[in-house]
């Protein structure tokens, strides 16, 4: 009976190692890169650009929040079409009411609770 519940406990043991190997590419992806990967002046706005490794590909309203006084929901792909990156256009007078360190919030709709952090607004990269 020992030499039997041996076995089984080395087999759970394999079978519990296989599955966090297997699972460690998923994990992986959870911590993907966010960014804020421009901030430039632009005809109608100030546009600020935000960058994944996962693709923005869902049809809710994408939303950027920098704290609680400016959201944006005019949004494009940058012209070479790169679907990790979405441009938003920020109205200049709401931009100067951001501050340096307010934070910079996307999500898809105005309700939702997913809710992923792109960092501290940094008003220096303007135009960089």
């Amino acid at each position: 009976m020992a030499v039997i519940r041996s076995a089984q406990s080395k087999r759970r043991g394999a079978m519990t190692l296989s599955l966090l190997l297997a699972a460690m590419p998923a994990l992986a992806k959870e911590s993907t890169v966010k960014q804020v990967s421009s901030i430039k002046t632009a005809k109608s706005g100030i546009d600020v650009a935000i960058t994944r490794e996962k693709e923005f590909l869902q049809s809710n309203l994408p939303v950027l929040n920098i704290g609680d006084q400016v959201e944006s929901t005019i949004s494009r792909y940058p012209d070479d079409g790169d679907m990790h990156t979405l441009i938003f256009t920020v109205p200049v007078e709401l931009f100067k009411k951001a501050k340096n360190g307010d934070r910079l919030t996307f999500r898809y709709g105005r309700g939702s609770s997913q809710v992923e952090d792109f960092g501290a607004l940094d008003k220096s990269q303007l135009d960089k």
